[in-house]
């Protein structure tokens, strides 16, 4: 009876490692590459913003489309070579 109940046993226990699947096969540089390229946005919304360079054609957009005017500054200084 014992033999009985510990076969069992290792067999009840043996399931889950028989019935796995195998570890995927490690990716490759070009593949690992394409993967993260198509999980990232294609581009950043800040990109989409329609920048301007001239404060009073700023102003004028934003009050012809009636929206606000957002003024972006780092120390003084523009970033990306906008304002």
């Amino acid at each position: 009876m014992r033999r009985f109940v510990f076969g069992l046993a290792a067999l009840l226990a043996s399931l889950p490692i028989l019935g796995a699947d195998p570890a995927p096969a490690p990716l490759g540089p070009d593949r690992l590459a394409t993967e993260i390229a198509a999980l990232l946005p294609e581009q950043p919304a800040r990109q989409a913003l329609p920048w301007r360079t001239c404060l009073r054609a700023a102003i004028g957009d934003a009050k012809a489309a009636k929206k606000p005017l957002l003024i972006w500054a780092f120390r003084g200084e523009p970033g990306e070579g906008r304002c």
